[in-house]
């Protein structure tokens, strides 16, 4: 097959641990004898290559197909199918894993739907709903200084919920002020 033979080529004019880490997890989505389509594991991949690699994977192309041939990069679909072109959310680094929860100082009823608004928490309340689902219009960062027993914890917590709720692998590490100061 063409792209193993690309490869194969690469492979030669790289050094191991590059080829390695950069060439080997890419695979071959589509070939025809005009164009050879490239799918790579992720958004950070397919930037990466095409940044340091793509013209060296084209110059390589031609040379083994005999001609120009057109080589195009995507993101490889999770769990197989066809390739992806865009994703949104955060890239990630080869070979990371993706951190588990581990939250033990969050309570399960802390969230938006079990918090009683009332007159002296409905601005915070707004505030904190924003922050969660990525509306900065009150501001990037939260500072709430109110009466105790008013919500500031079951609130923060909401948040922190809604947070993983919406980006499971985003990575949170939640504290009380005494843990904080205590820290």
């Amino acid at each position: 097959m063409l792209w193993n033979t690309i490869k194969k080529s690469l492979h030669k004019a790289l050094p191991e641990n590059e080829f390695g880490l950069w060439i080997e997890p890419l695979s071959c989505e589509r070939v025809n004898d005009r164009e050879l389509r490239i799918s790579a594991p992720d958004r950070f991949f397919r930037a990466w290559i095409e940044e340091r690699y793509l013209d060296r994977i084209r110059t390589v192309a031609d040379e083994v197909a005999g001609g120009p041939l057109s080589v195009s990069l995507s993101v490889a679909a999770q769990g197989g199918g066809a390739p992806v072109e865009e994703r949104s959310g955060q890239l990630r680094l080869p070979g990371a894993t993706v951190p588990r929860r581990r939250v033990r100082s969050l309570h399960p009823a802390y969230t938006f739907d079990h918090f009683m608004v009332g007159e002296s928490n409905v601005l915070a309340r707004a505030a904190c709903d924003a922050l969660a689902k990525g509306d900065f219009s009150y501001g990037n960062c939260l500072f709430m200084n109110i009466g105790t027993g008013l919500g500031k914890s079951h609130l923060t917590q909401a948040v922190v919920h809604r947070v993983f709720d919406t980006a499971p692998s985003t990575r949170l590490h939640y504290l009380t002020a005494q843990q904080f100061s205590a820290e």
